[in-house]
């Protein structure tokens, strides 16, 4: 389909606006009023992982600004401001991730969150924001140098809620839908004096599908479970709450942490 050129010839739906990216949505919409939507399957829009982290954040999300990193499309933006924070800057770097949560914005009408284009990484190293929470849901296994982002969080905000896969070989033996995945190589990293193990993660095939949300490059860099919360108490978090553990999840083991300093 030709996003610019090709017109729409029924009455204005929410419908219309989603089939401009059919077929590449992973999440499914609530309903709209009578309109019943057709996007993804994932139910990212009532999802637990944000009741977690609004129940374990001390103090809430509630009149809170936040940082949101890789909103991918939009869902857990919409259950932030369902949440009552002040104020949401939500950053993405694929420009049809981007497009995609626009569309949200504008059919739920969401009235305190901004996004943004562009690399989140880039913004922390520039920026003198600072947030009382970042949520960092799904992007730190799709980095290339986790833990530089982790050291960045850390100076802007006093909280973050972390949702992430990590590393195990023995549980990803285990599983037969990672067990023979893309895990090249292991090296052991110093960022930021902070020394731990990363593990290699090509994307391969991933690459082909129009809606791939992953990071940029070709490959992430996976840590380990002991390595991510390690490296958050390095950077000053010494309140740590872990929930929602799934060491058998389909697409590897994975945890939600929220961290406080």
């Amino acid at each position: 389909m030709d996003i610019i050129n090709k017109n729409i010839t029924t009455p204005p739906l929410a419908q219309n606006a989603i089939d401009i990216f059919q077929g590449e949505w992973s999440c499914s919409w609530p309903d709209r009023g009578n309109e019943s939507i057709i996007a993804g399957k994932v139910a990212a829009f009532d999802d637990p992982r944000m009741h977690w982290a609004n129940q374990n954040i001390p103090g809430g999300i509630k009149d809170r600004e936040v940082l949101e990193l890789g909103p991918l499309e939009a869902a857990h933006t919409y259950m932030l401001e369902k949440f009552a924070a002040k104020a949401i800057t939500s950053i993405e770097a694929n420009r049809r991730a981007f497009l995609k949560s626009l569309i949200i914005k504008e059919i739920y009408h969401l009235q305190r969150s901004q996004f943004l284009l562009g690399d989140f990484n880039r913004y922390l190293e520039t920026s003198k924001d600072y947030f009382d929470i970042c949520i960092a849901s799904g992007v730190l296994y799709h980095m290339e140098n986790p833990v530089k982002l982790l050291s960045l969080i850390a100076q802007h905000c006093n909280n973050v809620m972390l949702w992430t896969h990590y590393y195990d070989e023995v549980l990803i033996k285990q599983n037969d839908n990672v067990r023979h995945d893309t895990f090249v190589s292991k090296e052991v990293r110093i960022v930021a004096g902070f020394k731990h193990h990363v593990h290699k993660r090509i994307y391969a095939d991933a690459l082909g599908w129009s809606g791939f949300c992953g990071a940029a490059g070709h490959y992430s860099m996976w840590m380990t479970r002991s390595d991510i919360i390690a490296s958050l108490q390095y950077f000053g978090f010494d309140h740590i709450i872990v929930g929602l553990e799934q060491p058998t999840h389909d697409n590897g083991p994975c945890f939600c942490i929220a961290a406080k300093k």
